[in-house]
């Protein structure tokens, strides 16, 4: 119904349909990227893009004041999903630095996800950081 009249054949409407993903998670996931890079203490790994073309919408970062596990807790108590740790990239985060026990926060902001989720991650993430 996101298409209109039918795309042609079954590849072409997959696609299409990927597509229309990847347009939806880009909207997503700017003002996170946006907010993540701009914020001192903040480590953002990978690129600060928020071009579909350049990263997935999944975002990994770390505070310097803030403990990972607490700016889950936070996020997690007002509805979004996210998670903690070392993602089974233990010596990863050790050679970035990190605690592998607290690890990074993970958030994604995928073709489900609403953008009142990103705006209730984003009140969060500016109070926490």
């Amino acid at each position: 119904h996101h298409l209109g009249a039918p795309a042609g054949d079954d590849a072409m409407t997959v696609r299409a349909v990927f597509e229309l993903f990847a347009a939806h998670e880009q909207v997503l996931m700017t003002p996170l990227a946006e907010l993540l890079a701009g914020r001192d203490g903040v480590r953002l790994l990978g690129t600060t893009s928020s071009r579909h073309a350049d990263r997935a919408p999944t975002f990994a970062f770390s505070s310097e004041r803030v403990a990972s596990a607490e700016i889950c807790r936070r996020l997690i108590e007002a509805g979004v999903s996210c998670g903690h740790g070392h993602f089974y990239a233990k010596r990863l985060v050790e050679a970035l630095g990190l605690d592998p026990a607290d690890g990074v926060v993970r958030l994604s902001m995928v073709h489900y996800n609403t953008i009142d989720e990103v705006n209730r991650a984003l009140e969060v993430l500016d109070v926490a950081l």
